[in-house]
């Protein structure tokens, strides 16, 4: 990800666009999505003053959904089935 992070207090996301965000005092960046003021994540949501910077995700289509997400990363690292014999 060669992408440009930015301060949240400096600029926000374009609403609906798949993003990386990082929590103040946090090191691993969520992937979610900014809308209503409010950054959405799989699990959580988080007030735009809990958000330390952000960045595109430059991987993911413009207009994916989390759930898209969710099972593209699932497909991608489910274990392979045993072959019967």
């Amino acid at each position: 990800m060669n992408t440009q992070w930015i301060l949240s207090s400096a600029s926000l996301p374009r609403p609906g666009r798949p993003i990386y965000f990082l929590l103040a005092n946090r090191t691993v960046p969520m992937h979610g999505s900014f809308a209503k003021g409010i950054f959405h994540a799989h699990w959580s949501d988080y007030e735009v003053d809990c958000v330390q910077s952000w960045c595109v995700d430059e991987d993911g289509p413009s207009r994916s959904t989390l759930k898209d997400r969710f099972l593209q990363t699932f497909k991608r690292y489910s274990p392979v089935r045993a072959k019967r014999h």
